[in-house]
């Protein structure tokens, strides 16, 4: 994941993606993959791509951080 940071700030968003996908790989439920990932696709445009993925990866969780991310990403599309 901080790989994945570093390389968006470097602005290389599909390797920031790419380093991210290889998180969520080792552990599907690692939250702050789960975050980074919902980030990238919204910074990317992606917003419904963002949120379901959050839909379907915050329920087990068990993160408030994680669901209030999906909350506001909701808020911002209306």
């Amino acid at each position: 994941v901080e790989r994945s940071s570093l390389l968006l700030q470097s602005d290389r968003p599909a390797e920031a993606l790419d380093a991210v996908e290889r998180a969520l790989a080792a552990g599907p439920r690692y939250r702050p993959a789960v975050q980074q990932k919902a980030h990238l696709l919204t910074a990317a445009g992606r917003r419904e791509d963002a949120e379901a993925f959050l839909r379907e990866r915050t329920p087990g969780l068990q993160a408030p951080h994680a669901f209030l991310q999906l909350a506001q990403l909701r808020l911002d599309m209306g």
